[in-house]
């Protein structure tokens, strides 16, 4: 084998490598726990069409976040904390830097990051 094919190898295995961990880091991280007011009713029956009885919420949702296809998506049940939230945990945004920008996209300008267990319950 000459030297070029094994270039050409070791660079393909390298970019099948980063797009492994590309792939990984993106498309296939779990789902984000629910992070909206938990839903106090049952989801069936009566109360399967959220739109029904919380139109307002629909057209805030829309205007706030662009769109409004699943409320559950949000507020399906209690947001858990898997770490207690006192001492070194105490700062959120120590550890979660990353969630501002997502959260800036879905919140109204005037939002801070002071209470993030009003959402995120431990």
């Amino acid at each position: 084998m000459d030297q070029k094919t094994k270039k050409f190898i070791i660079l393909v295995i390298v970019i099948m490598a980063v797009f492994g961990v590309y792939m990984r880091s993106v498309y296939l991280k779990p789902l984000p726990t629910v992070a909206g007011p938990e839903v106090t009713h049952p989801l069936e029956g009566t109360y399967e069409n959220c739109d029904i009885c919380h139109r307002k919420s629909v057209d805030f949702h829309e205007k706030t976040f662009g769109y409004f296809d699943n409320c559950t998506r949000c507020h399906g049940g209690v947001a858990n904390t898997p770490h207690p939230v006192e001492g070194s945990y105490a700062n959120c945004l120590h550890c979660h830097g990353d969630i501002v920008v997502s959260h800036d996209a879905m919140f109204p300008p005037n939002v801070t990051y002071e209470n993030c267990i009003g959402c995120h319950r431990p």
